[in-house]
């Protein structure tokens, strides 16, 4: 993870180890009060991935390992949003379901998850791996990769 002025210099906050700090953050950042959240598809204490916190002064904290456990999903390939003062994001596996088709999941800023949906397949689609986004009114919309009624994948809507 690096910082990047405006006149060319580069400052490096972050090197991944590919151990507990997670690996391959391969999504968007986003900064809520000052700080910067993300995550990683792989790495963990259990190598599933992860969602991290990075201070600008370069000090990094994992807010959540995910863990294969048949509840908790895998890989979260897409970066996160934040609204109402919550971080909320995607994991393209895993999940409750048997099929492991991925969570839709809400965090605190503290690392409190609390799983919103577990796909299924069909009809309402597998593998969520573009992320999320709001509404004026607080619904979160999304895609899966595959699933729904012709196993291509959804668009979807969760409501508050």
């Amino acid at each position: 993870m690096f910082k990047l002025t405006p006149s060319g210099t580069e400052k490096i906050l972050w090197s991944f180890r590919n151990g507990t700090d997670g690996a391959y953050p391969v999504a968007r950042l986003v900064v809520y009060k000052g700080n910067l959240y993300g995550t990683t598809a792989n790495g963990g204490a259990y190598g599933d991935g992860t969602v991290y916190e990075v201070t600008l002064s370069g000090a990094e904290a994992i807010l959540h390992s995910f863990d294969n456990n048949d509840i908790d999903g895998i890989n979260p390939y897409a970066g996160l949003v934040v609204y109402n003062g919550n971080l909320y994001g995607t994991t393209a596996n895993g999940g409750g379901t048997g099929s492991a088709a991925g969570i839709v999941f809400e965090m605190s800023p503290s690392g409190t998850e609390k799983i919103l949906h577990t796909f299924g397949g069909s009809p309402d689609g597998s593998f969520p791996w573009g992320g999320v986004v709001f509404d004026t009114s607080g619904n979160l919309y999304g895609t899966t990769l595959s699933g729904g009624h012709n196993g291509v994948g959804t668009v979807f809507k969760l409501t508050p």
